[in-house]
């Protein structure tokens, strides 16, 4: 007797975010990315992202810990979901860049890439590889096309989700939820 199903993976957060970790993750880029310089500020209890646009200024107390960064709407493979995700790696947004360069790769719209994350906090390194070129799934694509997310609200400090409606399965989870404290 099996202890869990043999699909089973452990779920990640739901806030809608993709980010380089430890192990490994495989997307698709879906749209251009926003692109700008980021910087973390104390806000109450938690650290909040603040995001200038390329060639706008940041404020001078935080000159020494802003990073470039990557904003972008991908599809996690592993999640089958729309999510958005930050680069703010050097060595995978160099890697991407080469593939871009690359007459035989070209774009990422046009295959999957995978991120593999080996090490712990500062001595975590990035490995990136690209996946033989193949057509986005139409539905994927449908999907994506009926979302409605806002990168551009980032910089304002804003959810980029605020507009998004939920899928069928986020109404119908929150539906139970509702029904059962009736």
């Amino acid at each position: 007797m099996e202890f869990l199903p043999e699909e089973y993976k452990i779920p990640s957060s739901d806030d809608g975010y993709l980010k380089p970790i430890e192990g490994t993750i495989k997307f698709r880029v879906l749209s251009q990315p926003i692109l700008g310089m980021e910087y973390w500020i104390d806000d109450g209890d938690k650290r909040k992202p603040m995001r200038v646009r390329m060639g706008e200024n940041t404020p001078v107390k935080y000159a020494d810990s802003t990073k470039h960064f990557w904003v972008l709407c991908a599809w996690n493979c592993d999640e089958e979901r729309v999510q958005i995700l930050t680069i703010t790696q050097k060595s995978i947004q160099k890697a991407i860049v080469a593939h871009t360069k690359n007459k035989d790769w070209g774009s990422p719209f046009d295959y999957d890439l995978t991120i593999t994350g080996e090490g712990k906090g500062f001595d975590r390194e990035y490995s990136v590889m690209a996946s033989p070129k193949t057509k986005l799934d139409s539905k994927i694509q449908e999907h994506y096309d009926g979302l409605e997310i806002n990168l551009e609200a980032l910089y304002d400090g804003d959810n980029p989700f605020q507009a998004v409606e939920a899928d069928e399965t986020v109404k119908d989870a929150v539906s139970e939820v509702v029904e059962s404290l009736k």
